[in-house]
């Protein structure tokens, strides 16, 4: 059989909803100024020509881009720090007891139980990786050399895992004359809402092995894959700055960041394996929430609903995290953790409408898809705009 497929590139930066957060100088239960630290968690200094793991950065976050060239990392139980400055031994093991403390408690509060259940959350692929490898996968069609029919591979013969998932309506999508977003959509929805991200790993390279045996070629998705997964650890790049910010992998901090700001990006980190995008309000008013900083009593005068992103903001930062806090405590109160996390995963699904193809994603589906999960005090189902009249 012949092969067409969609060429596969993936870019190096994107702009999601989960922004960085910036300074951590204030305190920390007491604390003014940078914690002390009197013992070092347990760990080693490794080269990453000994080890082969370099610092990875799979979205292209752009502080991140500060360790790239680093060649040296101190490895703990969960966390690798890896240095964008010059940072001495003694600094990126202070970053990397902290990062341990932090972590337990932000993974308790996220729903996620042990450590056991974060690595199975964890990504495996960045975001960017993961969105055009699943573009190549739905859009092989294959030609019959006898007949010269074209069609295109389905999912459920690609891997078992869709088998019995297909959606009323989907023996249509193996023609040509249909585009391909309904497939593509399906497939990344399906995948997004896998819990354990090692099955979402396996079930692409089951259909990017059975793409290069249908075919009988070899097509380079599976090299993609095997190239672009993210290290078991956590990674942290130690920036020459006193702020921070979570990314896929981990988060960059300054040496002098106050421990709530670890358990805040500790909490964005987390975040970012549930989902590629929420609006701001809720994804900085968990990680105040979590990292036990100072949440707003009553409102402001605006309403921290209307922020889904950083431009939306019209306040300074500082009052603007605390309205955050409170609107996410609102949310809190009617809806526990696990609704809290449907949401987020269901914010990342993309929605196709069949009559004209289009692709609907981002600050509308994040609406529609609250509306569909979210529960008022009476356990009936609550609107976004409802939720946003209680603030």
């Amino acid at each position: 059989m012949s092969l067409i497929s969609r060429k596969l590139a993936i870019p190096t930066t994107i702009a999601i909803s989960l922004a960085g957060c910036g300074g951590g100088s204030g305190g920390d239960d007491g604390e003014s100024g940078s914690p002390n630290v009197s013992s070092y968690v347990d760990g080693e200094f490794v080269y990453t020509s000994t080890s082969g793991k370099n610092f990875q950065n799979p979205d292209g976050d752009m502080v991140a881009t500060a360790c790239s060239f680093s060649t040296r990392y101190f490895e703990s139980e969960n966390f690798m720090v890896f240095s964008g400055a010059k940072h001495s031994d003694d600094q990126l093991k202070k970053i990397a007891t902290l990062a341990e403390r932090s972590i337990k408690p932000v993974v308790q509060k996220s729903g996620l139980s042990d450590m056991t259940g974060l690595y199975q959350a964890k990504k495996l692929l960045g975001h960017l990786t993961t969105r055009s490898v699943v573009s190549s996968l739905t859009d092989v069609i294959v030609t019959n050399p006898d007949t010269l029919e074209s069609r295109r591979l389905m999912p459920d013969e690609l891997s078992d895992y869709f088998v019995g998932k297909m959606p009323q309506g989907s023996g249509s999508w193996s023609s040509v004359e249909v585009p391909s977003q309904m497939v593509d959509a399906f497939v990344w929805n399906t995948l997004m809402s896998e819990p354990d991200r090692s099955v979402v790993l396996n079930v692409m390279l089951d259909m990017a092995e059975e793409i290069d045996r249908i075919t009988g070629q070899q097509n380079g998705i599976v090299e993609t894959i095997q190239d672009n997964i993210i290290h078991e650890k956590i990674q942290v790049c130690a920036i020459d700055s006193n702020s921070a910010n979570g990314t896929v992998q981990g988060f960059n901090t300054g040496v002098n960041v106050t421990t709530d700001f670890y358990r805040h990006e500790l909490t964005h980190f987390v975040q970012r394996q549930m989902t590629s995008g929420l609006p701001r309000w809720v994804t900085e008013g968990q990680a105040v929430v979590f990292a036990g900083q100072p949440v707003a009593s009553s409102g402001s005068g605006w309403n921290p609903a209307d922020v889904f992103e950083q431009s939306d903001e019209i306040y300074p930062t500082g009052e603007a995290y605390k309205q955050y806090g409170r609107a996410y405590n609102v949310l809190a109160q009617t809806n526990d953790i696990s609704k809290i996390q449907q949401w987020f995963r269901e914010a990342s699904y993309e929605i196709v409408d069949p009559q004209t193809n289009v692709i609907t994603s981002g600050k509308e589906v994040m609406i529609e898809k609250f509306g569909e999960i979210m529960v008022d005090g009476n356990g009936d189902p609550m609107s976004y705009q409802d939720f946003r009249a209680k603030l």
